[in-house]
């Protein structure tokens, strides 16, 4: 089983996640800006099995224009990563929420920079 969950900070990625992993007794995979985030790794990363992805290829499309960094992957080399990973039976779930649920949720965590980079603190998961 391969499993992509994308979607802004909020929606749930990580809750849904870790139900799944639990269930289905998958690892977990958060992608973070510290991963090298290029063709190679999302590539290679992509023929793990029984694995769930809070985050992918799909984020690095997005999060850098958002955060105004340097996008690490192409968008022709992103199809070729998501057409490979789906010719493998990976399933990709986009997840969003109202901007309410959102914004509520995000001021629940508090501002990143007390969450760490990663989203969850300095003590990670």
């Amino acid at each position: 089983m391969r499993i992509i969950l994308e979607g802004c900070d909020g929606v749930g990625k990580t809750t849904l996640a870790n139900i799944l992993a639990e269930k289905y007794h998958l690892d977990i995979c958060h992608c973070t800006s510290h991963d090298p985030a290029d063709f190679m790794f999302y590539y290679q990363s992509a023929r793990k099995n029984n694995i769930i992805w809070d985050r992918h290829t799909v984020g690095e499309l997005i999060y850098p224009k958002v955060f105004n960094r340097t996008q690490q992957i192409c968008t022709e080399d992103a199809r070729i990563v998501i057409n490979y990973f789906r010719d493998l039976g990976g399933k990709i779930f986009v997840l969003t929420a109202s901007d309410d649920v959102i914004n509520d949720r995000l001021i629940a965590r508090g501002s990143e920079d007390e969450r760490g980079s990663d989203g969850f603190g300095s003590t990670g998961k």
